[in-house]
């Protein structure tokens, strides 16, 4: 399979986060623990109204204390093997690195200012780099439309055009684009209580990212 964002290396990376980890895993993690692929999450299916999964590196008591059991082999496996919110063979190492730098700018320079800050009472939040932080959201979108798509879905032009403006490093300010930010206060366990969906049955095209909510509209392409 070639890679669905430079289209033309091999897509070989393993384990791509289309939304990136480091802002959800708290969401999804027993506890809001900040540690990567560690705790349990409930997903919708075909048979029940939920499903209870955990991730690889969950304790084995936390696991017991929700199923009421010692999870089987076979839970434990799928468990090796489903990471929530990725996907393996669908971008190259290459651009999985490009993706990288912009997920690592926005949380050395913006994320502070939203989960290290007293926010109450404030409405409006002025960030100075406007490209970096569309760059990042942009990249939510894009890679959701592409990992997710069953579920996520966008036009094709309208993917295609936020291919075009990460991979060229485009300052787009012109796609409509709404960001809200949901103050999370209390015990790290607190953001267990946010969600992580993507919702696409109308415009706009809304993603619950823990505690940002990200609203994109194509308009332009109806």
């Amino acid at each position: 399979m070639i890679c669905k964002f430079c289209k033309v290396k091999e897509a070989d990376k393993k384990n791509t986060h289309y939304l990136t980890d480091a802002i959800i895993r708290s969401c999804l993690n027993f506890g809001g623990v900040n540690e990567r692929e560690k705790g349990g999450y409930f997903s919708f299916d075909d048979i029940s109204l939920f499903k209870f999964n955990f991730q690889r590196n969950t304790n084995v008591e936390d696991i017991k204390k929700i199923l009421g059991k010692e999870p089987t082999e076979e839970e434990i496996e799928n468990a090796k093997n489903n990471t929530p919110c990725s996907v393996d063979y669908v971008f190259c190492s290459e651009c999985e690195k490009k993706f990288t730098d912009i997920e690592t700018e926005f949380i050395q320079k913006i994320l502070p200012k939203f989960r290290e800050d007293d926010l109450t009472g404030k409405e409006d939040i002025h960030i100075s780099d406007n490209i970096l932080c569309r760059n990042f959201f942009y990249l939510q979108i894009f890679r959701s439309a592409v990992c997710n798509a069953e579920i996520y879905q966008l036009p094709p032009e309208f993917i295609e055009k936020l291919r075009t403006i990460l991979f060229n490093k485009a300052k787009d300010t012109f796609i409509p684009l709404s960001v809200t930010y949901l103050q999370t206060i209390g015990e790290p366990k607190s953001y267990t209580g946010n969600r992580v969906e993507c919702v696409s049955n109308q415009n706009p095209y809304i993603i619950f990212m823990n505690d940002f909510v990200i609203q994109c509209y194509d308009n332009e392409y109806n």
